[in-house]
């Protein structure tokens, strides 16, 4: 529809201007009303990819939305998890909502984008160089749709020494490697 239309653009617009990143609310706001407007009009796959590919750019893939992040902090809570390392970062956007829900983050990527494009700070470092033994029982990995052609996520899980792994993704091909996978199902406990 064309309002759907028209949320996308603005939201692709103002997510290059600083001071709207800078403005806690607005941005995420906008995003929710975006998400709920796409589902009421339940337009074609291709659309609703059309418009959720381009976000990703300057959002994240498969963004996360403030419930999910609100609940998510939540269960990390009961957990006794207090932070949160997101290795491949991106944007650093669904490290912005953990934090905007209290949780200590860090976030870091290989190649972060260009500096208008980030939501907050996402340190350049690849997975490899990342300090394992700082992460222990009062982190969680947070891991969003890895990359299906790396096994950096067979490495991440092989490092983290916490006891929670988050992964934002899909069960099937798109996230993460077969190897990936197979090591998730077979070393980790799904919870809901």
């Amino acid at each position: 529809s064309a309002r759907v239309a028209a949320l996308h653009k603005l939201l692709v617009d103002l997510a290059r201007v600083p001071e709207a990143k800078a403005a806690e609310e607005m941005l995420p706001k906008l995003l929710e009303l975006f998400w709920h407007e796409l589902q009421a009009d339940a337009l074609p796959d291709a659309m609703c990819e059309f418009f959720l590919h381009r976000l990703a750019e300057d959002f994240g893939h498969g963004t996360l939305r403030r419930e999910h992040a609100g609940r998510l902090a939540a269960r990390l809570a009961e957990l006794g998890v207090t932070a949160v390392l997101d290795p491949l970062a991106h944007t650093g956007f669904h490290t912005r909502l953990l934090e905007d829900c209290g949780l200590r983050v860090e976030a870091s990527d290989l190649n972060p984008p260009a500096a208008v494009r980030l939501w907050r700070e996402v340190l350049q470092r690849p997975v490899d160089e990342t300090k394992w033994e700082c992460y222990g029982n009062e982190w969680a990995l947070f891991l969003s749709w890895l990359p299906h052609w790396s096994e950096m996520g067979v490495e991440a899980l092989g490092g983290f020494r916490g006891h929670i792994v988050v992964v934002l993704g899909d069960t099937e091909d798109w996230t993460g490697t077969a190897g990936f996978r197979a090591a998730l199902e077979r070393e980790w406990l799904l919870l809901d």
